[in-house]
Parts: structure tokens; sequence; C-alpha cells
């Protein structure tokens, strides 16, 4: 139950999280931060330390009155240091009134959600989490990775933007090449793939997405991508036309036939941005490209 899952953020979440406007403003605003897909979302509800944004480590500040706070460093001055502590407040001590400050390691989220919750509270939680727009909003649909895909290809150009959306959110595409467009059961070990083609030997497939990278953040975008057993391919990274990287995916170059593969897109913070993710030829032979996963990384 998604609005029962709503309750159970604001029971619990919403101590330092905003989502669709509800919440406190300490951690990051998850309508669109840590959602990009079902993995990335359990990882950061369940082990919060494994990946700590820059902005949102966590201070702990030690007072010669033998007060002990934790929270978000919000101002550190010759003065005064600032924190931002659950539920939106802010703790302001003197600077001469400190004994001594510390950046610790570990998230400042508590760990073990799960027993905070009762486990129908956490089911309706992930009902709620899952679903990238408020479940009062009739077109909300779930997020990749929360139900395995459909395996199913097409030919059909009409029936590519559908397919690459599913494992790619926010890519589209209207050609591709030998066989059309495909999500695979399994490929590499990985479930649930996209695969595509060159057009021709000349024209590659390119998967397009339109965004506005944050002006006040780091943006990345993280590909995972792979090879065909009997072929390789060249992946070329594209941002309003600059080629921002031209990598060779084959058995040389990947682990375990797979590759992950970072791009940072600081350079275009607070531009409109259009992505594209190109399929290109390189020796004409099982070039088809594997796409794991595109996530937009912000922080």
């Amino acid at each position: 139950d998604a609005l029962a899952g709503e309750k159970a953020f604001k029971k619990v979440c919403a101590q330092c999280h905003k989502m669709y406007g509800e919440g406190a403003e300490v951690g990051p605003d998850i309508t669109r931060n840590g959602r990009n897909d079902f993995t990335q979302l359990l990882s950061n509800v369940f082990d919060p330390s494994l990946v700590i944004g820059a902005g949102y480590r966590s201070y702990t500040v030690v007072t010669n009155g033998g007060r002990v706070l934790n929270g978000l460093l919000a101002e550190d001055s010759p003065q005064r240091v600032v924190l931002k502590v659950q539920g939106g407040k802010q703790e302001v001590i003197a600077r001469e009134d400190i004994d001594e400050i510390n950046v610790s390691e570990i998230s400042l989220m508590p760990e073990q959600l799960e027993k905070q919750l009762t486990p129908q509270e956490i089911i309706d939680l992930f009902a709620f989490i899952t679903l990238d727009k408020h479940p009062s909003d009739p077109s909300a649909r779930r997020l990749p990775g929360v139900n395995a895909p459909a395996p199913r290809e097409s030919t059909n150009a009409a029936d590519f933007p559908s397919l690459v959306a599913e494992i790619l959110p926010g890519f589209n595409t209207n050609e591709s090449g030998e066989l059309g467009v495909a999500i695979l059961k399994e490929h590499f070990g990985r479930e649930g793939v996209l695969r595509t083609h060159p057009v021709t030997r000349d024209k590659p497939c390119v998967l397009t997405m339109k965004l506005t990278p944050p002006a006040d953040k780091k943006t990345s975008l993280i590909l995972d991508v792979a090879h065909d057993p009997r072929g390789d391919w060249r992946l070329v990274v594209r941002g309003n036309g600059e080629r921002l990287a031209d990598e060779m995916i084959s058995k040389e170059t990947t682990q375990n036939g797979w590759r992950t593969i970072t791009v940072d897109l600081s350079k275009f913070a607070g531009q409109a941005l259009t992505l594209g993710l190109v399929n290109q030829a390189n020796d004409w032979s099982n070039e088809f490209g594997y796409w794991g996963a595109a996530r937009i990384v912000s922080e």
C-alpha cells in the first residue's frame, strides 16, 4: 500500500529527507536523488554508509561541557559551528565551547531500518519509494529493477522507446540495426539487459536523453556496458555534440564481460544537456551493444 508507505516515510525518513516536497532538508531530497534503480535504492536504504556524498558527511562535536552533537556541517567559522540535525533543526555551538570536532565515515542516516519499522511498514514504504511519481498520480510507474523485465525484442521502431526506457529510464532511440532492440533475460550473469546494434557499418545506434544537471553539484553519468561473446563495439558518449568518452567494449577491456564507465558532466552544470550514448561499429562483426544501466548521479 503506497499511501500507507507514505506514512511510514514521514514517520522515519522525513526526519532528514524530503520527497515530493514533504520532509526536512537535512539529507538529500530523494524525489530525484538516489533512486535511479532498485539496486541503488536498496543499497542507500539498508547500507547508507556505503556511499556518502561530500556534502552529507556527518560531524561529531564534543563541547567543553560534555555534550555530544551529531549532524551535517552547515557553517564552520572562527566564531561558531552550525550543525543540521534530524528534524531539520540547527544546533549552534560557539567556537570557544568546542573541545573536539570530527568528521565521520558513518552516515548520519541510521543503520538497521528493519528494527525501526514493522515488516508491513517496510513493505508499504518500498511500495511508496519505488514509484517514480506520487502514488496519487495515475501515471506513476515502478523504478527499474523492481519487477524483472519481460524478455522481448522488436524490429519495429515504434517499440524502441518503451524497450529502451524500461532498462535505461530517460533514454530513447528510434533506430537500431540487426535484430532491432531487445530486452534479454540475462547476459554475462546480469538480468534484464538492453541490446542494440549499429544501424549500418557507418551509422551508429544512438540513445539520447535530455536533462539539466544541477548548478551546485557534481554530476556524473555511470554506465554498465558489455559486449557480444563473439565480438566487440565502440562506445562513444556525447554531450551537446561534444565527445566526452570513447571506449572499446571487448573481452580485453571488460571483466566478466561487463565494464563500468563514469563520465563527468560537471562542465554542463545548470545547462540544458543532450546526452548521446553511441553504439558504434568497430570491425562489423557482432557489434551488438549491451546496456545494463545508465545512472545520473549528482552529489
